[in-house]
């Protein structure tokens, strides 16, 4: 998969959710609908939500979309310089 895709999608997700346009407990659009807004192939899609489901942003059930966490991680934005592994997390 592209990089630029998988970091496309994943920030576009996250952000949606540090912003409440994804609620929690809402469901995102299926995979297929999320590969035609993001112009991708679906697999980038379902991996971006499978890494974000390990991360707890996202949830996941057999044969169901994936919705947003009820326990969504809280980040503070580090500044521009600094790099995505030196985000900290509020407790």
């Amino acid at each position: 998969m592209h990089k630029n895709i998988y970091s496309k999608i994943y920030y576009n997700l996250t952000d949606k959710i540090k912003r409440e346009e994804l609620k929690a407990n809402e469901f995102l659009p299926s995979t297929r609908e999320l590969a035609k807004i993001y112009k991708c192939h679906r697999f980038s899609v379902m991996r971006v939500c499978q890494d974000l489901v390990s991360e707890v942003w996202l949830q996941s059930s057999e044969r169901s979309r994936y919705r947003v966490s009820l326990h969504v991680p809280i980040y503070s934005l580090a500044p521009h310089s600094q790099k995505k592994s030196q985000l900290k997390k509020i407790s």
